[in-house]
Order: structure tokens, then sequence, then C-alpha cells
């Protein structure tokens, strides 16, 4: 008998890789990673990432002869909700976030002035403070939505020699007034998790057969249908096609006629390379000019 263990054959697609990227009002269901860098919306680099944190308030009612964490006598009270960023790119709006209630000034032609206030406005707060990042098993990322962000730690630098400075931001996540005023208490966090399927890809049809006389009866382009997963790369004996020589839509491959033309009379195997595994699709390339 072998080893106890926890692990399956889909394991390797549930790891959540890398230091991921921090948001500032990220739009769900408009933006997407690159839409939201592009646009300005990053909070910044990070050196040793950041971390997310929602614990509840959990309060048991109280009755004579009952034991603590009796089952179905607990109640939620509220949710205390964080984000910490360790950015170390410095800007101005950086600042700002971390400080919370501040405001900056860019009259000045040399220095964007930040000014702490004693009071929280309404604009203090951001809409949300947004991580995303990676898992093994999807081409979809991890998206975390801190709602009614706003940082309640302040500032601390740290400056060394040698070194650059680490602006730890800890953004806390808010109840929205309207929202408590409706009666609604739902947590002020949204977590956004890819569906991992852990069906094997395969390719519909799995064969077909190419004439490279441009006359011929099959000289056209090769299509199969992908399902169980989206693909990363096609290769042909161990070689990357480029992406110039076929197109992905809607879960359809369509190798170019032009490209199988240039390739030489046989049985040709492409594999199909997705993060769910990988699959076939074998071409039986022709020559049928006389």
């Amino acid at each position: 008998m072998g080893f106890f263990n926890g692990m399956t054959k889909d394991t390797p697609k549930k790891f959540m890789l890398g230091a991921g990227a921090f948001f500032k009002n990220y739009e769900y269901g408009v933006d997407s990673y690159e839409t939201a860098k592009a646009s300005g919306k990053l909070l910044g680099a990070t050196t040793g990432g950041g971390s997310f944190t929602a614990t509840p308030t959990v309060r048991q009612t109280e009755l004579d002869g009952a034991p603590a964490n009796t089952a179905e006598l607990q109640n939620i009270d509220e949710w205390a909700v964080s984000m910490v960023a360790n950015v170390k790119e410095a800007t101005a709006a950086l600042l700002q976030a971390a400080l919370g209630a501040a405001d900056i000034d860019e009259s000045d032609t040399d220095y964007d002035k930040v000014t702490a206030r004693g009071d929280v406005e309404s604009g203090d707060y951001l809409d949300n403070i947004t991580w995303i990042g990676r898992i093994s098993g999807s081409d979809k990322p991890v998206i975390i939505i801190l709602k009614n962000a706003m940082s309640h730690n302040g500032l601390a630098l740290t400056m060394a020699d040698k070194s650059e400075a680490v602006i730890a931001v800890t953004i806390i996540g808010h109840y929205a007034l309207e929202d408590i005023a409706d009666g609604d208490y739902a947590a002020p966090f949204e977590i956004y998790f890819p569906k991992i399927t852990s069906s094997t890809p395969t390719a519909d049809p799995e064969s077909d057969t190419f004439d490279k006389n441009s006359s011929g009866e099959n000289y056209d382009d090769m299509v199969t249908a992908i399902s169980g997963g989206t693909l990363t790369a096609l290769k042909l004996g161990g070689a990357t096609v480029n992406t110039d020589n076929y197109t992905v839509a809607s879960g359809t491959l369509t190798i170019k006629k032009e490209y199988l033309a240039g390739l030489a009379e046989g049985i040709k195997i492409f594999t199909i390379v997705t993060a769910n595994g990988n699959c076939t699709f074998t071409v039986t390339i022709t020559d049928t000019t006389e």
C-alpha cells in the first residue's frame, strides 16, 4: 500500500500563482486586467505582494445551559475586511491612499502637495480596491474586490541605505450607509473564483485530410472544435506553431491552408495545449498534383 495523500489529478490546476496586482476602482464586467492597467488604475508595483483578510465577528445567543460554540446559536454581527499592498512604486496618489483622509494640491510646478485632514469626506472612499491574480488551472484570473475602500492605518515610511522604501498600504472595506439603511448587511467584499474544469480537452473532429493541390477537393483550412479547455498554444512535433498560422474563436481552432500547404506530405499530429491538459488534432497531408 502506498502513502496516503490529498492529491488528485486536478491538484496542479488549483495553485494560486504569483503576487498579482492591485487596482483602484476596478469595474467588474467592464474592466479586464489589461484595460485596467492601461487606464491607470494600478495601485503600483509591489514587493512582497500583499494580503487579504475577511474575519467575521461571531456571537452566540446566550441561553442558560448552552455551552460555547453550540451549533445553530451562532450569529455574525459584522465582517472586518482588509487588504494590505506592499507597494514599492511611490506616487503622490499612493501616499494619499495610505493616509486615507488627505488631499493633493497639484498647482505647484515642481511638486504635488499631499496634506492630511482632520475629517473624513465621502470622496475619501474609493469604490473599491481590487486584487487580481492567477490560478494555474484557468485562463481567467481570481478577482477579490474590497468595497468602499479607505485606509485607517496611516502612512509609515522607512528609508534605509542601499534599499528602496516599501509603503505598506492597509485598506479597510466599509459597509455602505445606504445599504445598511435598506437593511442590506452584505459583507463589503466579493471574490470571483474561476471555474476549474476537471474534464479532459477534446478536439472534434480528431482528424482530417488536407490536399496540397490548390485545385483539390480538400484544399481548405482545417477546422476543429475544442471542448474542455481553452487553447494556450498549438504545437507540431514539439515546436510551437506561430499564431499567424492559425486562429481560435469561440472554441474553434482554424489552421490556415497556406501554412498547411508548406508542410511535407504525411501525417501531422498537432498538440492543442490548454490549462486543463492537452489533446491532439491529426491532419493527413496529401498532394494530388499530377
